[in-house]
């Protein structure tokens, strides 16, 4: 591998990381929506969409915390992924 593709796969494995933790944030915001409409909801005792947001923001809680254990699933992650993708244009461009 020559310095070039070296320099563009560090730069591919830091915008899977970035791309990783876009994600978190997008989870995290997305639970704290659906909380907040779920203590509307039960302060107005209306009991039509309180289950399926019930079953939301537990969907969004048990998903990815942002902390020293998520970088090393998104360093993981990325580095698989960049791999393959990047074997993939190596392939088709030989």
């Amino acid at each position: 591998m020559s310095t070039i593709e070296i320099l563009l796969f560090a730069i591919l494995v830091a915008l899977f990381i970035l791309v990783f933790y876009l994600m978190n944030i997008w989870g995290d915001n997305n639970y704290w929506q659906y909380r907040s409409r779920l203590e509307k909801l039960k302060k107005l005792k209306e009991d039509n969409n309180i289950p399926h947001l019930e079953k939301m923001t537990y969907l969004f809680e048990r998903s990815l915390k942002v902390s020293g254990g998520t970088f090393i699933k998104a360093l993981a992650l990325s580095l698989i992924f960049s791999s393959l993708f990047f074997y993939i244009i190596k392939y088709i461009y030989s």
